[in-house]
């Protein structure tokens, strides 16, 4: 071997360096390429999924808005058939609900029967709502014994506040009877203490007499209570119940179903016995 053969196994030929530094630059600029393809596909699917949510909260906003029509249209007509004059009546003085529905039933926090029941029926409601109070006052009951006491189902009721101001005071103080222990028994006490749609029936000051018929701590209560508490979480609630396609009160889900409404308790008592299996 020569010197020359023996120093050219240490060097590369030019054409050879070139080839290779050519074929870099390709690579490269393929990954370059490949990388905003990447980043601009990324850059769509944010854009999309930006207008998507823009959408929904169009959506949602526009419910809230045919909520608050319709309930306005309703406060109208049940205050053009309550009202016996032109003055506005006080309302009647605040009275203990009626709590024997509940002896013997567990209840934890917002959720009223045996937590093992297969059955979870959530219903959306609003303390001012009509429909509401007739429900709770009238067909409940039969699904409380029916279901409930029994420990088939679990009930659980959410708050859609959106009414007025009154329904949103009287959200709060249920939750703030929750802190004690007392949910079920305030909510039934506002129920059986419903004078329609603001119309004073849920002033703080009633809202306070009605915790201290139920035995709460009143001190405690009006400190959650005038302290707003609970306003955030319960204007949450309202967002929350529209975002899940809530679009009247009462409202109802059966083991997670998309919510619907009832014309008569027939239509519930079917979707439960379904859900039952």
């Amino acid at each position: 071997m020569t010197p020359s053969e023996e120093g050219s196994r240490w060097f590369l030929p030019l054409a050879t360096l070139q080839a290779i530094l050519l074929l870099a630059l390709v690579v490269g600029t393929a990954l370059f390429v490949a990388e905003l393809r990447r980043l601009s596909n990324r850059a769509e699917t944010l854009a999309h999924e930006v207008t998507l949510l823009q959408q929904r909260a169009d959506a949602a906003e526009r419910r809230l808005s045919d909520l608050e029509e319709q309930n306005a249209q309703l406060a109208a007509q049940v205050a053009s058939r309550t009202s016996s004059t032109a003055t506005p009546q006080p309302p009647p003085p605040v009275r203990a609900p009626d709590l024997t529905k509940l002896a013997g039933v567990p209840r934890q926090g917002r959720v009223l029967g045996d937590p093992t029941a297969p059955v979870l029926v959530v219903v959306w409601g609003d303390y001012q709502c009509p429909a509401c109070a007739a429900f709770e006052q009238q067909l409940f009951p039969q699904l409380l014994e029916r279901y409930v006491a029994n420990g088939r189902v679990r009930w659980e009721f959410r708050d859609l506040a959106f009414i007025g101001r009154e329904s949103l005071r009287a959200a709060e103080a249920a939750s703030c009877a929750e802190e004690q222990g007392k949910f079920w028994e305030y909510h039934v006490g506002l129920y059986a203490n419903f004078v329609g749609a603001n119309r004073g029936g849920y002033s703080d000051a009633r809202l306070k007499e009605l915790a201290s018929l139920l035995g709460l701590d009143v001190t405690a209560f009006e400190t959650c209570l005038a302290g707003g508490r609970y306003t955030v979480r319960v204007q949450e609630a309202v967002q929350q119940a529209l975002d899940a396609g809530v679009q009247a009160t009462p409202s109802f889900s059966v083991n997670g179903s998309p919510p619907f409404t009832i014309s008569r308790l027939d239509d519930l008592v079917a979707r439960i016995e379904e859900a039952s299996g």
